[in-house]
């Protein structure tokens, strides 16, 4: 069977990911590690191609805090403006 194993490359440090074939998963890491790596996850490619992505990073996915967050922007920006203006109106609804 073959399985997809991810881990960081022991020598340089840096994000490693190999596609091994082997029996089972305690083999696939077994290999992997043979190569240099620091295993962190081992998957079957079959579990990897049956997951499906629900969101992407940076993606909108319709958070309900979503409004919240504008309203209080607007709100601030409301205040802003009556702190600023309103002193101006007073002086001239008094005149």
């Amino acid at each position: 069977m073959r399985y997809h194993v991810t881990g960081i490359d022991h020598a340089k440090g840096s994000h490693m990911a190999l596609d091994i074939e082997a029996p089972s998963k305690a083999a696939a890491e077994k290999r992997a590690q043979a190569a240099g790596m620091d295993v962190q996850h081992v998957t079957s490619a079959v579990e990897l191609q049956t997951q499906e992505r629900r969101s992407h990073r940076g993606e909108d996915n319709g958070a309900a805090g979503a409004w919240i967050i504008k309203l209080i922007v607007v709100v601030a920006i409301v205040a802003v403006i009556l702190v600023f203006a309103f002193p101006k109106l007073r002086a001239l609804l008094h005149r």
